[in-house]
């Protein structure tokens, strides 16, 4: 029985060799890798560059800041900034007064007018690509207009009356107070410097048998050149009324001497008018300082009392 199975059992292990041989193992073919399609990025262009602008182009972007300045006031600063719509280009400026001044980096231009830069500027702004300029210029009038009020001032004064070798040679102090001073630097018709003022005189003679003298007058000066650009030796020509006191003696007209009345009295009050005429040294805001002369015609004593007056003063203001 044994043997009748053998066979069957050879050809069983025979087919279960087949199954397991390395030369029996099925050989599983991959497929070919697909070729990949490269992958198109879609790259947006930038934008084209704008045309830089001409410098033409850029003086018009300033046109609104380079306007002419007709009414510019002493004192009054005058700011520009610059467009340089995003160029490179570079400004220059001629013409302008010394003490302008242009910010390279912040573009800006600055420029306060002094009391001695009353007049017309012609300002040019110059804008350069290097190759191509442009250019605009800017009419400045600066104008000085302004009050002072309550200016109190010393002087020294000097009287000569044209009698002087009967009453010597008055000289002495001048206290004044200046109510209101002015100065109209501009284009208008009328006076440029004015002051309204109230003066006391307090005057010792060189004779010293003569009585000191009190002078006291309400004045006016004024200055009739039409816009003066400098603030020193400005003309002025003015008037004061007023009087002079004095204790002196003098004779009575008409009176006969007796051994009990004398024909000699005190003068007492006299009236004046005078004229003046000047010179202000330096006239601003601030102060001033003069030098006026003028003849004197009393209404009484007239041939002894009339002569010149001098005066060398200077009035401030307090605030």
């Amino acid at each position: 029985m044994f043997l009748f199975l053998l066979p069957a059992t050879r050809a069983f292990a025979q087919s279960t060799d087949l199954k397991t041989s390395p030369e029996t193992t099925p050989i599983v073919a991959a497929p070919a890798p697909v070729p990949v399609a490269p992958v198109a990025y879609q790259v947006t262009p930038p934008p084209p560059k704008p045309p830089e602008m001409s410098v033409h182009q850029v003086l018009e972007a300033n046109r609104y800041s380079l306007y002419d300045r007709y009414y510019q006031k002493v004192g009054e600063e005058i700011r520009i900034t610059l467009n340089n719509s995003g160029t490179p280009y570079r400004w220059t400026i001629t013409g302008a007064p010394s003490n302008a001044t242009l910010d390279p980096t912040a573009m800006i231009f600055y420029w306060k007018p002094r009391t001695w830069h009353v007049g017309t500027h012609n300002i040019t702004f110059t804008v350069s690509d290097g190759i191509n300029t442009a250019s605009k210029t800017m009419v400045v009038k600066v104008r000085e207009e302004w009050e002072s009020f309550f200016l109190p001032g010393l002087a020294a004064t000097t009287y000569i009356p044209a009698n002087n070798d009967l009453l010597g040679i008055f000289s002495g102090i001048s206290i004044n107070y200046v109510f209101l001073a002015w100065v109209h630097r501009n284009e208008k018709r009328g006076p440029s410097h004015g002051r309204l003022y109230f003066k006391v005189d307090i005057l010792t003679s060189s004779e010293k048998e003569i009585e000191d003298m009190i002078y006291y007058a309400f004045g006016l000066d004024l200055s009739f050149e039409r816009n003066p650009r400098r603030p020193f030796l400005i003309p002025v020509f003015g008037l004061e009324m007023g009087g002079s006191y004095t204790s002196r003696l003098v004779p009575v007209e008409g009176c006969t001497a007796s051994e009990t009345e004398t024909c000699m009295e005190k003068l007492g009050g006299v009236f004046h008018i005078t004229p003046t005429f000047g010179v202000h040294l330096w006239s601003d805001r601030n102060f001033f300082v003069s030098l006026t002369g003028g003849y004197t015609f009393p209404v009484q004593d007239y041939e002894n009392l009339r002569g010149w007056r001098v005066n060398l003063g200077l009035n401030f203001t307090m605030w």
